[in-house]
């Protein structure tokens, strides 16, 4: 699946971010390791409302709550992990590793 696609496939989970008083200042996928036939990405995410000094664990279950709910699961195979970046555009919650198993993944 191309970026294209992906990204619209993700218009969903944009929207209800922003309907939950969340909303994403930039939604980014890059490729794990470009140019592979079968890519993998990773889906970058900048938020305006997340400070530096937030606690990662609550915002990042929410958007991955959200994503899970929004996104079709077989386009979720194509993301391997989330990372959030705080207002500032730094990593906040690049330890937090959300991997979405393709094999686990509903047909």
């Amino acid at each position: 699946m191309d970026t294209r696609q992906l990204k619209e496939e993700l218009k969903p989970f944009i929207e209800i971010c922003k309907q939950k008083g969340k909303p994403l200042k930039r939604v980014v996928l890059e490729e794990n390791v470009p140019g592979l036939p079968a890519a993998q990405y990773h889906l970058l995410i900048q938020a305006e409302w997340l400070n530096p000094e937030d606690d990662c664990d609550g915002h990042l279950d929410e958007l991955v709550d959200w994503f899970i709910e929004t996104v079709d699961p077989k386009v979720r195979s194509f993301v391997q992990f989330i990372r959030i970046q705080d207002k500032l555009s730094r990593d906040h919650c690049f330890q937090e590793l959300i991997v979405f198993d393709s094999q686990n993944a509903e047909a």
